[in-house]
């Protein structure tokens, strides 16, 4: 049990440095509006 543990938490401490060498990552859910990133006309044209 305790080898399961300790690899939780390596995995969690390797899953968070990635996250923060990471670069920009938004972690902040959906966005709408203004604030919508602007992918949405290269999908559109992918589309037709």
């Amino acid at each position: 049990m305790w080898k399961l543990i300790i690899g939780f938490a390596i995995f969690a401490a390797v899953a968070i440095f990635v996250l923060m060498k990471g670069g920009d990552i938004d972690m902040s859910g959906e966005k709408h509006g203004r604030l919508a990133p602007h992918g949405q006309p290269l999908a559109l044209a992918m589309i037709g």
